[in-house]
């Protein structure tokens, strides 16, 4: 699922987007959707039962994408050799009910098997989304555009996407949502 659909572009352009731009501008709704979840570390559109391999930190500490509706489970990638038999005595890898999976060795790994994600896309970021994707449809995005040049061939292209694809009311929208989705021990 993606943060616009080809619908909600077509209103922010003011036309009917035609079906030789259909398969363009969808890819570009899809490839801002993944940049804004990794971004922010919030999951804007619903995943179901997905599982998701993770590393843990230098703690054991997994963070989970959020907000979390639920865990089915949570599986330790080859739980066996020095570094798991240190952690034996704990219980095995336990989730907090607030987005974090703790009682994993130092960088250990995990499948998760877990729902996660909002029903409804907020529209501060539904707006920021569109903002960012008619930049890059009009090609008045902030993104940088590298140049290269060997002997007498030049080529010119866009970075993909990237937070200086936003204008600044979009980049304090992405920020506000930055660290939302997780739980902060003392």
């Amino acid at each position: 699922m993606s943060l616009l659909t080809l619908e909600d572009l077509a209103i922010a352009l003011g036309r009917d987007i035609e079906d030789a731009e259909m398969g363009v501008y969808q890819r570009l709704i899809d490839s801002i959707t993944v940049f804004i979840e990794d971004y922010t570390g919030v999951a804007f559109t619903v995943h179901e039962d997905e599982t998701v391999r993770y590393r843990a930190d230098g703690r054991g500490i997994v963070r989970l994408r959020g907000p979390v509706g639920s865990v089915a489970t949570i599986t330790p990638v080859l739980a066996s050799g020095p570094a798991w038999a240190e952690y034996d005595y704990y219980y095995g890898p336990y989730y907090d009910n607030f987005g974090e999976v703790f009682y994993l060795p130092p960088f250990g790994v995990v499948d998760v098997t877990y729902t996660y994600g909002m029903e409804t896309v907020p529209e501060d970021i539904k707006q920021a989304a569109t903002e960012a994707v008619l930049g890059r449809v009009a090609g008045t995005d902030n993104s940088t555009l590298d140049t290269y040049t060997v002997g007498d061939v030049t080529e010119r292209f866009k970075q993909p996407w990237g937070y200086e694809s936003f204008g600044q009311m979009a980049q304090t929208v992405l920020d506000s949502y930055r660290g939302v989705a997780m739980t902060w021990r003392l």
